[in-house]
């Protein structure tokens, strides 16, 4: 098996979209922790951090076949992680505010 460890994120994310499983690894296991780090840091829940990065990493593999990278792959990833956080908060008000308007 080819050693991924010292290749670019640029060319890991080419070998992903070629359907090479053992690029996605690599990526997976430079990002992983980072990315949860992050997504905590926002979120401040264990379980929600890890589905976010989760959630990134699966529509990846999901849609790798169709990927295109127009920035760096750890702006990709972060922003990815970023924009789902956005979408947890967004989804929490609005159940805040179903909850204060059944209070009345």
């Amino acid at each position: 098996m080819e050693d991924f460890s010292k290749y670019s994120d640029q060319e890991l994310a080419i070998a992903m979209c070629e359907g090479n499983d053992a690029a996605f690894k690599e990526i997976y296991d430079r990002y992983y922790t980072l990315l949860y780090l992050f997504a905590y840091n926002k979120i401040r829940n264990v379980e929600e951090a890890k589905d976010v990065v989760h959630d990134v990493f699966e529509w990846m593999i999901d849609h790798r076949k169709v990927f295109v990278l127009k920035t760096s792959l750890s702006s990709y990833l972060y922003k990815s992680v970023l924009n789902k956080v956005f979408n947890i908060f967004c989804h929490q008000a609005i159940v805040k505010k179903y909850i204060e308007q059944g209070d009345h």
